[in-house]
């Protein structure tokens, strides 16, 4: 379960008389996986841990009189980095769609094949009815690595699985059951903060 948990009494900062009153920073859960419904497949266990994407912004420097202004040049995002618990059966499910985008004996794939979109929500310590969600479209899984769980023969699998995008977009959901935009796009196409 992401996050950690702190167990605490009335002034929730003193372990001292502890009651079972449990914090919790966040929790993941995922909605949508490509072309599988998280929710109705067995094969999802429960997520580990989800890294967001890094953001690098290189820019450009024009040198005027007693300053100096720097512009952006191009902005990239590195790669989503999901880890959760799943059977066998789910490790072999994205094994295919890591080699439908490329293998040594068809080259590179028929994207329909292999992309799809990624949606989670992360949801808050204090109310269950907030959260933010990340929708990434165009997605495809660059890289997959699993490990076993116990030391003796287990059907659980340790799942880790980059996942490259076009582009995302960030939605709240507010107390009043509404969602908020949290990116937004402007009329060029350009996807933006709000």
């Amino acid at each position: 379960m992401p996050g950690f948990v702190i167990e605490g009494n009335e002034q929730k900062n003193s372990l001292a008389g502890a009651k079972s009153e449990w914090l919790r920073t966040h929790r993941f859960v995922i909605t949508e996986f490509f072309n599988l419904d998280v929710s109705k497949n067995p094969e999802f266990l429960a997520v580990r841990d989800i890294s967001l994407p890094d953001k690098e912004i290189r820019s450009f420097d024009i040198l005027a009189p007693g300053t100096t202004y720097k512009f952006a040049k191009s902005v990239t995002y590195g790669d989503l980095r999901i880890n959760f618990y799943g059977s066998n059966k789910l490790l072999t499910d994205i094994n295919k769609l890591h080699d439908e985008a490329h293998n040594l004996e068809e080259g590179i794939g028929d994207f329909d094949k292999y992309m799809g979109q990624v949606k989670f929500r992360i949801f808050s310590s204090s109310d269950r009815s907030q959260y933010v969600q990340y929708k990434y479209y165009n997605a495809w899984v660059s890289n997959v690595i699993h490990g076993q769980v116990t030391y003796g023969a287990s059907e659980i699998k340790d799942i880790g699985v980059n996942i490259k995008f076009s582009f995302f977009e960030v939605t709240r959901q507010l107390k009043n059951g509404e969602e908020e935009d949290v990116v937004i796009k402007d009329k060029k196409g350009v996807w933006k903060p709000t």
